[in-house]
This record gives structure tokens, C-alpha cells and sequence, in this order.
């Protein structure tokens, strides 16, 4: 990989990767209920589960969502349902007048919330297709461009964990931090749903 492909990948990935999305809000609102070490196993399912989606990606997988769009609907269909259920989930760990930490998602919750987001498909397909050398081989590039990204995954979900926890300790007391998890829950729900309204259904290469 050029330099000036690297320098794009890395500028690509940061604004898709560190920008608020499913991941990164549900991240946060773990911080903010339960602290950023119960929130670890958490983040490691989320590492877990976009490692997957960046190797499947990056061995042809978007070009199975691009010539079957019934699939990536039923994708889509499948992200929002559980993007909702793990929202509700955050919400009902804890609420007003409750005292004890909330109890944060699982391992395995994290493990789904990548491979069930559309959103990192088309991110991830931009990475590997948009910053490619002409002429040279596919193979290490794909590897480089994986690495970038899951680089930055690593740095920026670890980012929104920490700054939950931050933002629960300028908002002390059960039912200030209950109000926190419910915005932020339904800031995912936003997230996951605003691309079915901003155009056309479907994933394109």
C-alpha cells in the first residue's frame, strides 16, 4: 500500500469509524451505566464481531450483498430489530430511583452488533475498492487496509466507552443516568434507521 493510499484509508476510516453509529452509542451507554471495565467484555465482542465482518468483506462478501439485494435487506431488516432489542435492553438495566450499576450488555451481545449493522458493510466495502493500487495485488492491500481499519476500530470504540463513563460521572444519581442511557438508546435506534430514509434500499459496489 502507497502512503497516499494509506493516508486516504486512514482518513476514511476515522470519519466512518469515530463518527456516532449503533456501535459507538451502544458503547457509550455502557460506559455511562456500568464503567468502562464491566463495559470490556462488551467491547470485545464488538472488536470480535467487526474483525469478522472486515475479513468477510475483505474476501469478496460485498460482492455477494451487491448481486443479491434481498439479502441485504433482510441484513437490514435483521440490524434494526436487534439494534432496537439491545437499545431496551440498555434502557431496562437500570432506571430512576434505581441505585445499583447498571448491568451492561454481554460479550456475546457485542459479538452481533457489528455482523448485524449494515452500515460498516458499505464502510468496509468503500475501504477495500476506493484505495486500491491499479495493477498491484489484492491480497496485501485488502491485509493492509484491514489493519488500518480495525486500528482505528480499536482506538475510537475504546474512545466512546471511556466517554460514557465520563459523561455518567458529570451526571451523577440513578435517575440522571437513566435519562443518559434512554438518549443514548434512542440515539442508536435513530442511527440504525436513518439510511432507510436518505435513499434507495440497497448495496451497490
Amino acid at each position: 500500500m502507497s502512503w497516499q493510499a494509506f493516508i486516504g484509508v486512514f482518513l476514511f476510516g476515522f470519519v466512518t469509524i469515530a463518527t456516532p453509529g449503533p456501535a459507538n452509542l451502544a458503547l457509550m451507554a455502557a460506559g455511562a451505566g456500568a464503567g468502562v471495565k464491566r463495559g470490556v467484555p462488551f467491547l470485545a465482542g464488538i472488536w470480535g464481531g467487526g474483525f469478522a465482518v472486515l475479513v468477510a468483506m475483505g474476501a469478496g462478501l460485498g460482492v455477494l450483498l451487491a448481486s443479491v439485494p434481498d439479502l441485504y435487506r433482510a441484513l437490514q431488516v435483521a440490524g434494526i430489530c436487534y439494534i432496537v432489542y439491545l437499545a431496551v435492553r440498555i434502557v431496562r438495566a437500570g432506571g430512576p430511583g434505581r441505585h445499583e450499576t447498571a448491568e451492561p450488555p454481554s460479550f456475546w451481545a457485542g459479538l452481533l452488533v457489528h455482523p448485524l449493522n449494515p452500515k460498516i458493510y458499505a464502510m468496509t466495502m468503500t475501504g477495500f475498492t476506493a484505495f486500491l493500487t491499479p495493477g498491484a495485488a489484492y491480497g496485501p492491500q485488502a491485509f493492509a487496509t484491514g489493519a488500518v481499519l480495525m486500528g482505528l476500530m480499536l482506538l475510537c470504540t475504546s474512545a466512546w466507552l471511556a466517554l460514557g463513563e465520563g459523561l455518567s460521572a458529570l451526571m451523577a444519581g440513578a435517575r440522571r443516568g437513566f435519562y443518559l442511557r434512554l438518549f443514548l438508546a434512542g440515539a442508536m435506534v435513530i442511527s440504525v434507521l436513518l439510511p432507510l430514509f436518505s435513499g434507495p434500499v440497497g448495496f451497490e459496489i
